[in-house]
């Protein structure tokens, strides 16, 4: 069984306000000062979003799906809209690298093929500048990386032949392969 998110008071209100104004409203609704960090806005936007407690979101280490959906979040927003490394990002919460890259992937996919997650996205980036949203929503629709290795493969009696593998991974996790002969 799936947890649901619940719709707080902001996320029902939010419904409401017309497209231009809901950075303005998010900023009035939380008292907000207008010019904040990149990262404390983000942050107020997954505290806000998924109902996480602000104290405890750096030092939880539970599993549960509005923790590890808001570590998720922060990471691609952090990525995208700083130049900040696998590895400063996964030491914020005491992972490493892989992790990180992890959750990015998973954001990535999730923001195309997943209603759900592509909702939680667009509340967090509600709370976000607009020049920083566009950068990371930029991001969210570049195409899938898709891998490429050109192999030589020696055949019996002295011949070659090169073949091109194309891998990639659709938004359930599997990998596929595309072979090319030339």
């Amino acid at each position: 069984m799936k947890p649901e998110i619940e719709k707080t008071k902001f996320n029902q209100l939010l419904e409401l306000v017309p497209e231009g104004n809901k950075r303005l409203f998010s900023q009035i609704y939380f008292n907000e000062e207008p010019k904040s960090t990149t990262m404390q806005q983000v942050l107020n936007g997954i505290y806000h979003s998924l109902g996480i407690e602000t104290n405890d979101f750096f030092t939880n280490k539970t599993r549960k799906y509005h923790y590890n959906m808001g570590r998720h979040i922060y990471w691609f927003c952090m990525r995208s809209a700083t130049s900040m490394t696998l590895s400063e990002l996964g030491d914020q919460f005491k992972k490493d690298h892989a992790t990180v890259l992890n959750g990015l992937r998973k954001i990535h996919n999730g923001y195309q093929y997943n209603n759900k997650i592509r909702r939680i996205v667009e509340w967090v980036l509600v709370c976000l500048e607009d020049d920083i949203a566009k950068t990371i929503r930029e991001d969210l629709k570049r195409p899938h990386n898709i891998k490429k290795n050109i192999k030589v493969v020696y055949l019996p009696k002295g011949g070659v032949e090169k073949r091109e593998y194309k891998r990639y991974q659709d938004s359930d996790g599997y990998w596929h392969e595309n072979i090319k002969i030339s």
